[in-house]
């Protein structure tokens, strides 16, 4: 059986607490894997995400760069 080592927390402040709840899911997901990049470098690594949604709003591309 597969158990946790570590635990993510953060308090969501500011800006972010005008986000809908998919955009606060993608957040965290992220903010999580730059917190634990250390561990996952050079692993394959699977992140369950809590709905499609999410995924979908990780996969678009940044509209600003265009």
């Amino acid at each position: 059986m597969e158990q946790p080592v570590a635990f993510f927390n953060q308090t969501i402040r500011d800006v972010h607490l005008c986000y809908n709840i998919i955009e606060k899911q993608a957040l965290d997901l992220i903010k999580t894997l730059k917190d634990f990049r250390f561990y996952i470098l050079h692993s394959h690594t699977i992140a369950y995400v809590p709905n499609a949604d999410v995924k979908d709003f990780l996969m678009q591309t940044d509209r600003r760069e265009e």
